[in-house]
């Protein structure tokens, strides 16, 4: 066997979990073809979390390296595996509740749309691990087009199609956008590894055109997070997609674009043999991004909270939340430590939870009333009060209020920014850090209130006509799992802790995280 034979194979079984993925999207599709009806739909759906299963078994095989394979295209490490998994399991949960909710796809054939969902994830993992900006651009592609799809899915639903329509050209757009600045950074630097492209940062030779490019760069990546001013398609597309799409755009693209985004920052302090967090931050705070972020995450959680107090539909109410998360998650990158990091990616485990949670109300709403309105939520006390009950704990866990996951989880956030004002050495005076974590406490005084209109809905609120609800297993299952798992996360943390440091082992100083508030 030659060489060249033998590290081909090496880096194929390096890349095993998206291989897995792309044989589970082509049995989808001949499983689809060969049955030829309807009855494709529950061996599809089977066959994809057969799939996503096996992925991630294979992902938990692996151990985290710094390794980088395919020429240094692509690097195994731990930030990659940690998002790989939440990719996974969020595609899995995905196709689980479309399959068990099967009336709102009733006229259709689902092989196919299986089939994107897979394609999706296998985009969303190939960028968590892009080393160079070939593979960020195709990953993302790949990620973004399925979801194109995906969001007009309905095709006889009008809203469905505006939804695909609005969602492809503001991808467009930002596609377009983010290609200019790289092709400026490959202009100035002569190469397309993301950490070689940020030398003349870490040389103190940058010019003004760099920073043009990288703020090209970031408009790509902030549609893809739903920031502040790139946020416009979110709360249409959400309204409009088929609601379990909704929820994999909350909670797999959205991971994925922040995924690339803490990759890009911490390139920035790359020296081999691996990262230098210190590094990274003192170079980017040297050029005043830290401010950048400080506007971007006070713009972003304010607009997504204000503007979600007006919302009478429950899917675009989540919408502008999942916005307003997004700021909540960008108040670490104005500090750029180890801390920071931690605090992220604690708070995307929870946040993949919640968010699951809230969404799967709302897909079984949709499914058995036909609607996602609020004024179809009267009575439900009385219907269903073990729905009520799950809405109630994902939405105070969305809030961040004890004894759910999401207080520990915002409580750390917050905590990044008061350590940053209280202790020393920091490149901002105290304000700089204390006001953006006041602003971020009152976004979450803001979230309570339009949050609890559901509630009230649900609760309060006259009915003329009591909505018929009828859960099965399925549905009590996966409300309760979720629902134990938010509870029990509010009050013993310790095993997100755990897995947090693993992912971030392979990050050098991020490695020194004690776990613990």
């Amino acid at each position: 066997m030659s060489a060249f034979t033998a590290q081909t194979l090496a880096n194929c079984r390096a890349i095993a979990p998206e291989l897995a993925l792309i044989a589970a999207l082509m049995a989808v599709l001949l499983v689809d073809l060969a049955l030829l009806s309807r009855r494709s739909t529950g061996a599809s759906v089977w066959v994809a979390v057969a799939g996503l299963g096996t992925a991630f078994a294979l992902l938990t095989r692996f151990q985290p390296t710094d390794a980088v394979i395919f020429s240094g295209a692509i690097r195994l490490d731990s930030l990659a595996l940690f998002f790989q998994k939440i990719f996974i399991l969020g595609a899995m949960a995905v196709c689980l509740f479309t399959a068990a909710n099967a009336e709102i796809f009733a006229e259709y054939r689902m092989g196919e749309y299986y089939a994107l969902v897979l394609s999706a994830t296998l985009g969303a993992m190939f960028l968590a691990a892009a080393n160079d900006y070939i593979i960020l651009v195709l990953s993302l592609e790949t990620l973004s087009l399925s979801s194109y799809v995906l969001a007009g899915y309905l095709r006889v639903d009008r809203r469905s199609s505006e939804a695909s329509m609005k969602y492809i050209l503001y991808g467009a757009v930002a596609s377009g956008v983010m290609l200019f600045g790289i092709s400026y950074l490959y202009g100035m630097t002569g190469t397309l590894r993301i950490a070689e492209t940020f030398a003349p940062l870490r040389q103190g030779t940058q010019s003004f055109t760099f920073f043009v490019a990288f703020a090209l760069l970031l408009c790509g990546i902030g549609f893809k997070i739903s920031s502040v001013p790139f946020h416009n398609w979110t709360p249409d597309v959400y309204e409009g997609s088929p609601t379990p799409i909704s929820a994999f755009l909350a909670v797999v693209s959205k991971s994925a674009g922040f995924a690339i985004l803490l990759r890009l920052v911490l390139q920035a302090g790359m020296a081999a043999p691996g990262f230098d967090v210190a590094a990274a931050a003192r170079h980017l705070t040297a050029s005043g991004l830290d401010i950048v972020f400080w506007i971007l995450a006070a713009a972003t959680m304010t607009v997504g909270n204000l503007v979600a107090i007006r919302q009478t539909d429950i899917k675009r109410l989540l919408g502008y939340s999942s916005i307003a998360h997004a700021g909540y998650l960008l108040m670490a990158f104005t500090v750029m430590n180890s801390a920071a990091w931690d605090a992220v990616l604690f708070y995307f485990v929870v946040y993949y939870l919640m968010t699951l949670g809230a969404f799967y109300v709302a897909i079984t709403l949709e499914a058995q009333t036909g609607t996602t309105e609020m004024s179809a939520c009267r009575g439900m006390w009385v219907a269903s009060p073990y729905l009520v009950t799950a809405m109630v704990v994902f939405l105070i866990s969305l809030t961040g209020l004890p004894p759910t996951a999401g207080f520990p989880a915002k409580l750390k956030l917050f905590k990044v920014l008061i350590d940053a004002a209280l202790g020393t050495g920091m490149p901002r005076g105290p304000w700089f850090y204390l006001s953006l974590a006041l602003i971020g406490v009152g976004n979450s005084v803001v979230s309570l209130y339009y949050y609890f209109k559901i509630v009230r809905a649900m609760t309060l609120e006259r009915f003329e006509t009591l909505p018929s609800i009828r859960l099965s297993v399925f549905d009590l299952a996966a409300m309760g799992a979720l629902l134990v798992a938010v509870i029990f996360l509010g009050i013993y943390f310790q095993p997100v802790e755990e897995f947090v440091q693993t992912a971030l082992s392979s990050l050098g100083g991020a490695a020194r995280v004690v776990g613990g508030l």
